[in-house]
């Protein structure tokens, strides 16, 4: 199924996740809660920066 996007939305919040342990205990409930590959964790920055994309469907 191919589905048209109206805008995506990047959420950015920071965080302290600090290592490659702790992405991988987030992964499931970020999984579930926003789905897989629509988030991401950049660790080698102060700010631990969590990104979080939001997909808007075309009516």
């Amino acid at each position: 199924m191919d589905y048209n996007y109206k805008n995506m939305e990047t959420l950015k919040f920071k965080t302290n996740i600090n290592c490659g342990g702790c992405i991988a205990k987030v992964t499931p409930a970020l999984n579930q809660a926003v789905g897989e590959g629509n988030w991401q964790v950049n660790t080698d920055i102060p700010e631990k920066h969590l990104l979080l994309i939001r997909k808007h469907l075309l009516n």
